[in-house]
């Protein structure tokens, strides 16, 4: 997979449901809480609620006045919902100041979910466009929902949402901010498009999902992701809670964070994704394996970065955790890998382009050693930075061309200056280092005897 998201995809994110719906006849919320309630009057427009002939509730326009527009709860038979247009009445951004004010005012406030689906099973969601709520489909103790080819935008632009905060700075009551502080009342809860809890075969493909604080929120969760465009979130992804997920083929691009995983028994696989320009403010990485957030459920974390595009991040992949990051083009980040505390396996790779092309950090809770097999560090400043007193272990990569320093070793971090030089031998033998002399490539103590005699055709 190469590119960055395609100029139709940009285009179909900005008119998401002026041109993809049909003609809708416009009703109030659907609340379906049996099978028995699959009627006419809650939407159905054909079916029998079998797997060859699902209920179908389509071409609706569905604008809540109050809770959400659409509610499955407690319900076995099939369903499909297909081309509606699911509409919050209150412009997205004034949605959320609105519930700070229509709080302290007693006024009830504006919907916060566009689908709820609940304790049920065999649902799907097709063809959907689902705008400006503060989660567009919430998924939550189900099994075997299907969620294809919608639109689930909640803002598409920043300036757009301070356009619309300052608009109602008035009747908040509020003078306006401070010149240098930001313009956008914090989000609580967070704004999220897909917020799925405790819930299995769970199957996301195709979708547009955009705008929100958090592309989708995904704990005790079992499922696909697969051919998703996800932009313009502050994360794009965040599991936790034991989640066994899988990432395929998804465009992952301008969000202030690709993925962020953790939580005890959580198993990913991110797999032939495009992973770039995640460039945020605080953050800014493709791809955060952090099992020590705080945050997260306590306990090992595993994750397979595996054949993927990372480009143009400011960090490529963040691994504190188990695992491994192999198979994937790694061009043009900040700093391209940055791996810590726990062995993983690092393999395969192109990393090129970067300031840094891996940083690597002490192993201290870990018997094993990171191994660093078979990658192409070419064109960076520094290829791979060791540091610490556990060094991980080079094989059979190539280091061509990269400015400063093909690998450099210390033993401690030190900024502002140049750090001292470690003194605890990296193993890097068996290697290909180039046309270069051997006293230009290395700093610190770095045993490249014997090397490879010729490119192991890496680079």
């Amino acid at each position: 997979m190469t590119g960055l998201l395609p100029d139709v995809l940009r285009s179909d994110i900005a008119t998401a449901g002026d041109s993809h719906q049909p003609e809708s006849e416009s009703r109030p919320s659907i609340r379906i809480s049996s099978d028995a309630e699959f009627t006419a009057a809650n939407g159905v427009r054909s079916g029998n609620g079998l797997s060859d002939d699902p209920y179908v509730i389509d071409r609706w326009h569905i604008v809540p006045a109050v809770g959400a527009a659409v509610t499955i709860r407690g319900t076995s038979a099939h369903v499909l919902l297909r081309g509606n247009m699911v509409d919050q009445p209150v412009p997205a951004a004034r949605a959320w100041v609105c519930w700070l004010w229509c709080a302290e005012h007693q006024v009830a406030p504006p919907s916060r979910v566009g689908i709820l689906v609940e304790q049920s099973s065999n649902v799907t969601l097709a063809a959907n466009v689902v705008n400006g709520f503060l989660n567009a489909v919430s998924v939550a103790n189900a099994r075997d929902v299907a969620i294809t080819g919608n639109h689930l935008v909640y803002n598409d632009t920043t300036a757009e949402a301070v356009k619309l905060y300052r608009s109602v700075q008035d009747m908040m009551e509020q003078p306006p901010s401070p010149p240098g502080t930001p313009s956008i009342v914090p989000i609580e809860p967070a704004s999220v498009v897909l917020r799925a809890f405790y819930s299995q075969g769970l199957k996301v493909e195709g979708n547009v999902m955009a705008g929100a604080e958090i592309g989708a929120n995904l704990f005790a969760v079992g499922g696909t992701f697969s051919g998703n465009v996800v932009t313009h979130n502050a994360v794009a992804f965040r599991v936790d809670g034991g989640s066994q997920l899988e990432f395929r083929q998804n465009f992952v691009i301008e969000n202030g964070r690709g993925w962020s995983v953790c939580g005890g028994g959580t198993t990913v696989k991110i797999e032939f994704n495009q992973i770039s320009l995640n460039r945020g403010e605080v953050s800014g990485e493709g791809v955060v394996v952090d099992e020590n957030d705080p945050y997260c459920t306590p306990g090992e974390t595993w994750v397979h970065v595996v054949e993927n595009v990372i480009e143009a991040n400011l960090m490529g992949v963040r691994f504190i955790g188990h695992g491994s990051v192999a198979g994937n083009i790694i061009a043009g980040n900040d700093v391209g890998v940055y791996q810590q505390k726990y062995a993983v396996t690092i393999e395969a790779n192109t990393v090129s382009g970067s300031a840094v092309g891996a940083i690597l950090r002490d192993i201290s809770e870990d018997s094993t050693r990171t191994d660093v097999r078979r990658n192409c560090f070419r064109e960076n400043g520094i290829g791979a930075y060791v540091l610490g007193v556990e060094k991980p272990v080079f094989r059979e990569n190539g280091f061509v061309h990269n400015a400063n320093y093909a690998l450099l070793n210390t033993d401690a971090l030190q900024f502002g200056s140049s750090p001292p030089p470690g003194e605890i031998t990296v193993d890097a033998r068996f290697n290909w280092w180039g046309d270069a002399e051997s006293s230009s490539l290395t700093y610190g103590a770095v045993d490249l005897v014997p090397g490879l005699f010729a490119d192991p055709g890496l680079c």
